[in-house]
């Protein structure tokens, strides 16, 4: 049988606070306790979401209303977050020579392989046009690297068919981190962003992380 500490203390039973770590066999956990006021927080949250209805992802407000809060929670005990930019590669080529049809139908593939290609823990919305936003919480610039690399490959090998017509797509991704890369939202998109130009400055169809200056 496994005995419980905590704070290094052996324990039967013992109320526990903000912060106290419990060891269980070899396993240490922390306690954090939801508060009141953060647990409103939340419903609040979960009322306001809202989705885009052309790709299923969320909508550029409700994003930014999530990873705010995110955000401040990865900053709170010290974990990484990262911010992926997407845009499709050429995509007014498609509407030009296809139609807008085609265009829905493929922004509304790309929501589902972004979608499909992402941990069930991370969020992505759609951030206007043929751009779209994720959030990896809790994920270094090496794993929101190889998040990124599966999404562009899973657009790269798909086939978008509408009506007998099929053709394919590309995606450019920028990839910011924090702390590396920026402690605050703006900072984060914003270095994204840069990363993403980058991406598209380079030959498009690629992954880029910021740098570090």
């Amino acid at each position: 049988m496994q005995d419980t500490f905590v704070n290094s203390t052996r324990i039967e039973s013992v109320e526990l606070r903000e912060g106290d770590k419990i060891q269980i066999g070899d396993t240490v956990l922390k306690f954090v306790l939801l508060d009141e006021i953060e647990a409103k927080f939340h419903e609040e949250v979960r009322n306001r979401i809202s989705y885009d209805q052309l790709t299923g992802l969320l909508t550029k407000e409700s994003l930014y209303l999530a990873l705010d809060r995110e955000l401040q929670r990865c900053l709170r005990y010290e974990l990484p977050i990262s911010i992926l930019m997407m845009d499709l590669d050429r995509f007014k080529s498609v509407n030009d020579a296809r139609g807008h049809l085609m265009g829905s139908h493929v922004l509304a593939e790309v929501g589902r392989l972004i979608r499909d290609s992402l941990r069930t823990v991370d969020v992505a919305a759609r951030y206007g046009g043929e751009e779209f936003l994720a959030y990896l919480a809790e994920s270094t610039t090496l794993g929101a690297g190889q998040a990124a690399e599966r999404i562009r490959k899973a657009i790269e090998d798909h086939r978008f068919t509408l009506d007998g017509v099929t053709i394919q797509v590309t995606i450019s991704i920028g990839i910011a981190c924090c702390p590396e890369h920026g402690r605050d939202v703006r900072t984060l998109v914003g270095r994204a962003d840069r990363a993403l130009y980058r991406a598209k400055e380079s030959g498009r169809n690629r992954v880029c992380i910021d740098s570090k200056e």
